[in-house]
């Protein structure tokens, strides 16, 4: 499964928030909805938009693996940088 920036942008703020508008960027989150890393729910009533969208755990799964690569990412550029600098 390949996903594109937009889609990890938009698991990352479902992820903050826990749940969006289902008005919240419709064609990405299509998307994920049919690859099954996001579900419709119904909100609260005292919520102005009661259709909403919430992660998977498959979802919550491949985003938690994306943050901790982009993490690796970032401290092998730190050290290497450290390293070629001495």
């Amino acid at each position: 499964m390949k996903l594109a920036q937009k889609h990890y942008r938009l698991l990352s703020i479902i992820k903050e928030r826990g749940s969006v508008p289902s008005s919240v960027k419709p064609v990405v989150r299509k998307e994920l909805s049919e690859m099954g890393l996001v579900e419709f729910l119904l909100g609260d009533e005292w919520m102005r938009e009661k259709e909403r969208y919430k992660l998977t755990p498959r979802g919550r799964e491949i985003l938690d693996e994306y943050d901790f690569n982009l993490a690796a990412n970032a401290f092998k550029s730190t050290c290497q940088g450290k390293r070629n600098s001495s």
